[in-house]
């Protein structure tokens, strides 16, 4: 029971009278503070019960001030002490009396007989009560959430005991705001309203608490472990949250967070079966019906498109890398499978549900992981059915991104035509053909590569065969330029006229090029 100005009155022994502020006799008293300071506010909160003798007290102007400096504070109430001795006021001054009536502060008379320490320690005792039976009554309410925690429907009887535990509501939603569990089920449209509420717990990960419309007092609690907001927990009723519904809403978020990280955490079994599995998924030449009991038992859904990114994390453990990938998809409710390279250190292979943002969260990945070291290409979205061409596509798109790209990621439908068609070609064949190509460009550098020649061909049609920008760039005269051109053009035999020369011989350059980076 709490501690009123009320209950002073019952203690019979101290024969304390309300003289003012009668309709304020309910207010709770936090505690009890002794003070003759004509400003005590310094020294107090708000909720304590004032005992003064008031001998400082000598004017109306002064009580009246005094008085409303106690209401703004928010004072319980105010024991005035009379009597006959030290220059105490024989009654309540009735300044003090018409302006505490005025703000219904309650005000009772303390007579000089009465012990301020009987008082105090009246209060004292009852509050050491009330919070024993808060802590009693919150242990036994955290017992039976536990109960409810243990059974087959753990989390759902977990929010419906919470939401009738506070005589209010509770629900349990994704990371993404999309709700898994409601108590009562009139609730749930209460949650449209709190979208961007719940964003903001998600991306912050700290709890809120917010008002709608109606005026409810409503509070929102990420769930999970580790800084990784995986759900979020949402309570709400029509009067403002006390210590009861705070300490078993407390345990509750410790229930579920348990429960969460249980089901939506990234084991070290289920990392390696995911690493093993989707090994078999980018795997040439597997049957489509084993393609499709892989992605059963990954989570992902063969019907939708997938993207693969091939992700390059320099002294970064494939466990760490796991953890993170899964952890930055799944609060987004996106499957995400995570397939280690053995064959090139510290490579990975991503396979993502296609979802509206994977591609931009696919780029910030990168950057969490590795800094300005880290590099990834992204494929297009395929079907399943056409994952392998994906993690070709990834790589390529890797490859580009380690040779000169200014940007950590790259997406394979950056690329220009060029780097797509090089990169998905087997680089013997490629090197076959350049060689094939080139090889006049060879003999006139001597068989050297990266020549005279060669370079001044790759200028040259680099500025579309104009010929004093492509000079200028060499540092050569427009004539000396002229007659290496037409060197090439009888070593080659054709015309840098023609349309089909200058691109065969483009694509031959950037091949090699392409290729030497490899």
């Amino acid at each position: 029971m709490t501690v009123t100005v009320r209950s002073l009155i019952e203690l019979e022994q101290a024969h304390l009278v309300c003289v003012a502020g009668a309709s304020g006799l309910d207010r709770a008293i936090r505690w009890v503070h002794v003070s003759e300071m004509l400003d005590p506010t310094l020294w107090m909160k708000g909720g304590e019960f004032l005992l003064t003798t008031g001998i400082r007290l000598i004017d109306d102007a002064v009580i009246h001030e005094y008085v409303d400096r106690l209401c703004s504070h928010g004072i319980a109430g105010v024991g005035f002490s009379t009597g006959d001795s030290f220059g105490m006021h024989h009654q309540v001054p009735p300044a003090f009396v018409e302006r505490a009536e005025s703000h219904g502060l309650p005000v009772l008379e303390v007579p000089i007989e009465a012990s301020y320490v009987q008082i105090s320690e009246f209060v004292s005792t009852h509050l050491a009560a009330e919070q024993h039976r808060l802590t009693q009554r919150a242990f036994d309410a955290q017992r039976r959430l536990s109960s409810a925690a243990l059974t087959t429907r753990g989390r759902t009887e977990v929010v419906r005991l919470l939401g009738s535990l506070i005589n209010g509501w509770a629900a349990v939603t994704t990371a993404t705001g999309r709700v898994i569990d409601v108590f009562p089920s009139s609730a749930r449209r209460r949650l449209a309203a709190l979208e961007a509420d719940l964003l903001r717990v998600r991306d912050t990960g700290s709890a809120a608490s917010v008002s709608d419309p109606r005026g409810d007092s409503i509070g929102i609690h990420p769930l999970g472990a580790h800084g990784n907001v995986r759900r979020i927990l949402v309570v709400g009723k029509d009067s403002p949250f006390d210590a009861f519904d705070q300490m078993v809403t407390a345990s509750a978020v410790a229930l579920l967070s348990f429960e969460t990280e249980q089901q939506l955490c990234l084991s070290p079994q289920r990392a390696a079966a995911s690493d093993v599995l989707g090994a078999v998924l980018l795997r040439a030449k597997t049957l489509e019906s084993q393609m499709e009991h892989a992605a059963a038992g990954l989570g992902l859904n063969a019907h939708k498109p997938v993207r693969v990114a091939r992700l390059s994390v320099p002294d970064a453990g494939a466990k760490a890398v796991a953890r993170l990938v899964h952890d930055v998809f799944s609060v987004r409710e996106i499957t995400s499978v995570t397939v280690t390279d053995h064959d090139a250190k510290s490579t990975y292979s991503l396979i993502i549900q296609e979802h509206e943002p994977v591609e931009q969260a696919l780029r910030d990945l990168v950057t969490r992981l590795a800094g300005n070291t880290g590099r990834m290409g992204i494929s297009s979205p395929v079907a399943l059915a056409d994952i392998e061409l994906a993690h070709r596509q990834a790589s390529v798109a890797l490859a580009q991104a380690m040779r000169t790209w200014p940007r950590p990621a790259v997406a394979f439908d950056e690329l220009s035509a060029y780097h797509a068609i090089i990169g998905l070609v087997p680089p013997r064949e490629i090197d076959a053909v350049t060689a094939t190509i080139l090889s006049p460009l060879d003999h006139l550098d001597g068989g050297a590569g990266s020549g005279l020649y060669e370079e001044t061909l790759k200028v040259f049609l680099a500025h579309n065969g104009r010929w004093e920008s492509a000079a200028r760039e060499l540092g050569i005269h427009r004539q000396t330029l002229s007659k290496r051109i037409a060197t090439i053009e009888r070593h080659i035999g054709s015309s840098m006229e023609s349309t089909d020369t200058r691109m065969t011989l483009w694509f031959a350059l950037q091949a090699r090029a392409a290729s030497r980076n490899f």
